[in-house]
Order: structure tokens, then sequence, then C-alpha cells
């Protein structure tokens, strides 16, 4: 469930919301542990103990998942608030 807020991301996707908040260049395979899928989908994840909720990108598969899995990071905060919502710094 996302954070609230979430749904005003300004990013154009979930996707491109990883990419832009630290993510690192766009992913083409699922970035859960040993999958090969194509990574179709920036998925909302949580780390064990986290309450916190992340961005990931995952297949369709693994973002339909309700169960715990490994992904290989970086993890981006799907909490706009702390990303695309701020205000923006001029200088």
């Amino acid at each position: 469930m996302p954070e609230p807020g979430d749904k005003d991301c300004k990013c154009g996707s979930w996707m491109e919301h990883w990419v832009k908040h630290g993510g690192g260049s766009k992913v083409y395979v699922c970035r859960a542990t040993s999958c090969n899928k194509s990574a179709e989908v920036g998925a909302h994840v949580q780390q064990a103990g986290d309450n916190r909720h992340y961005i990931s990108p995952l297949c369709h598969e693994h973002n339909k998942m309700a169960g715990e899995f490994d992904v290989v990071g970086p993890l981006v905060s799907a909490n706009v608030a702390d990303t695309c919502g701020k205000a923006p710094i001029y200088r």
C-alpha cells in the first residue's frame, strides 16, 4: 500500500521515478533475485521490518506477488514528499 501522497508522483511512471531519484539508468531485467524476466513496472516494495515503501523495477509477476522475496537494490523512496513532490530549490 502506498504511503500518503504517493498518488501524486510527477515523474510520469513509478519506473521513471526510480530512475530520476537515485535508482540509476533504466533497468531492463526484473530486480527480484534470480528473475530474468523484463522489468516492466516500478513496483512498491517494503524491506522486512520497515514500514516505509520503496520503488524497485519488477516484472508483472513479481509486482503481483504478496509474499516475501529478495530484490537487488538500490531502492528509491516511494514517498513523493521526499522526492518529486518537494518544492524546487532556486539558487
